[in-house]
């Protein structure tokens, strides 16, 4: 049996609607979930949506027994507008999550220009205070340049916060930091102490494909994973992010039983959804 706790993350349903996300995830139980704010994905918080709203959203929340534990997406710390991730920083704090996932650059951008340690790590102390006053954690997403905790070590040390670890996207160090799966599992031994968060993504085909499964169904590891965070009294907190392939999925049911899949995977493996 494992202490973390699981959640899903709600882009599973992109291009599908409000309810046909909620009811998909509370049908394969899980509790937890991670709300996005990246435009295009279902159910985005976008920074102009009405206060009602809001207010409307996290009552169905409620009522459905959901509860939104990371605030995550659109979200560029390296970003001369602070006003993206402060604003995700307050909305974290509305919803009353525990998380704010972010990535240090936007890897989809044009042009992916290099920063220093030491400017990516004043960056982010700016928003250091902000979590203080608001208790969320900055989760810092594998992503783009910065797509392995070999590449994120000297920044998470640099700013000394126990406010901000790493967000350990296992399908990322692939795409993105471009590791073997070897290479990923040892990258994720030695940096296991900055974790915090994880991105459980599985993952088929060559490691440049977009080809995101079913958590289990793919090649990713991830029973060795799990055993090297309870040797490690790790808890951090699991999300399962399902991104499928860039062809996309044929209905919501492809995306239903996704979830159920994994959420079935899981428990198999001692995982208590419900907790």
């Amino acid at each position: 049996m494992y202490n973390n706790k699981v959640s899903i993350k709600i882009n599973c349903y992109k291009g599908f609607n409000y309810e046909q996300t909620f009811s998909g995830v509370k049908k394969a139980g899980f509790k937890y979930v991670e709300l996005s704010t990246s435009k295009g994905n279902s159910c985005n918080l976008l920074q102009d949506i009405p206060f009602n709203e809001l207010v409307k959203m996290k009552l169905d929340l409620e009522t459905r027994g959901l509860v939104p534990i990371t605030i995550g997406g659109n979200s560029f710390l390296l970003d001369d507008d602070k006003s993206r991730v402060l604003n995700n920083i307050y909305l974290g704090k509305f919803f009353g999550c525990k998380y704010l996932d972010a990535t240090v650059c936007d890897a989809h951008a044009e042009t992916d220009k290099e920063y220093s340690d030491e400017e990516v790590i004043e960056k982010i102390n700016y928003y250091v205070p902000y979590l203080e006053e608001n208790d969320l954690d900055l989760v810092i997403e594998l992503h783009g340049s910065f797509a392995s905790g070999e590449k994120l070590e000297n920044i998470i040390k640099g700013v000394n916060s126990n406010h901000v670890h790493i967000n350990y996207d296992t399908g990322n160090a692939l795409y993105w930091g471009k590791l073997e799966v070897e290479e990923m599992v040892e990258d994720f031994k030695k940096h296991v102490d900055l974790v915090s968060f994880m991105h459980i993504k599985d993952k088929l085909g060559t490691k440049e494909s977009w080809n995101f499964p079913a958590i289990g169904s793919g090649y990713i590891p991830f029973e060795e994973i799990f055993k090297t965070l309870k040797q490690n009294n790790n808890d951090a907190m699991l999300t399962c992010e399902i991104e499928f392939t860039d062809k996309g999925v044929s209905d919501v049911n492809e995306v239903d039983k996704a979830l159920v899949d994994s959420a079935n995977y899981l428990r198999s493996l001692g995982f208590d959804l419900e907790k």
